[in-house]
């Protein structure tokens, strides 16, 4: 593994839980059928749509060079990155 494989590999979860977090700062949120709080699609405040979205774009990108790995995210945010749900 190369230096900057490296880098990714320990960059991404941070990345990840950082955009996790202004995702949930940002949006409305709700709870599921587990009881756990979830962000509603929609309703991100638009002034830290911009942000957001380079964020998770940014993530995308990471995971298109190095893959997913064993990075445990929540399944919305999961959702999130495969577009099956937007912020506005």
């Amino acid at each position: 593994m190369s230096l900057n494989h490296d880098l990714l590999e320990r960059a991404l979860p941070i990345l990840m839980r950082c955009v996790a977090s202004d995702i949930e700062c940002g949006c409305t949120l709700a709870r599921d059928n587990a009881g756990n709080f979830t962000p509603v699609s929609g309703t991100c405040e638009l002034d830290q749509v911009g942000s957001i979205e380079a964020d998770l774009e940014l993530i995308r990108d990471i995971e298109a060079e190095i893959g997913t790995g064993s990075v445990s995210i929540p399944t919305w945010l999961q959702d999130l990155l495969d577009r099956r749900w937007s912020l506005t």
